[in-house]
C-alpha cells in the first residue's frame, strides 16, 4: 500500500502480519520486539480503526542495522 506524505513523497506501508514474516517471528514476537526495542520503528495508524502498519523503509533500514551490528 503507497500513501503520499505531506512532502509528496510516496512511503510503502507493510501491514502487522507481514512485517512479521518478513521479519520471520511469529506475531507475538513482534509485539514484544516493539515493546522492548527502542530503535524499532513506530507502528502507524494513517486510516484510523485498529489496523497498524509500519513504513516499509523503516522496517526495511531497522533490519539492515541489526545485520550490521551483528557482523
Amino acid at each position: 500500500m503507497i500513501i503520499t506524505r505531506e512532502d509528496n513523497r510516496a512511503m510503502n506501508l507493510i501491514n502487522f502480519t507481514d512485517t512479521a514474516k518478513k521479519l520471520g517471528v511469529h506475531r507475538a514476537t513482534l509485539y514484544r520486539l516493539i515493546k522492548r526495542e527502542p530503535t524499532f520503528p513506530q507502528k502507524r495508524n494513517p486510516f484510523g480503526g485498529q489496523r497498524s502498519y509500519f513504513i516499509l523503509e523503516e522496517v526495511d533500514q531497522w533490519i539492515d542495522e541489526a545485520m550490521s551490528e551483528k557482523a
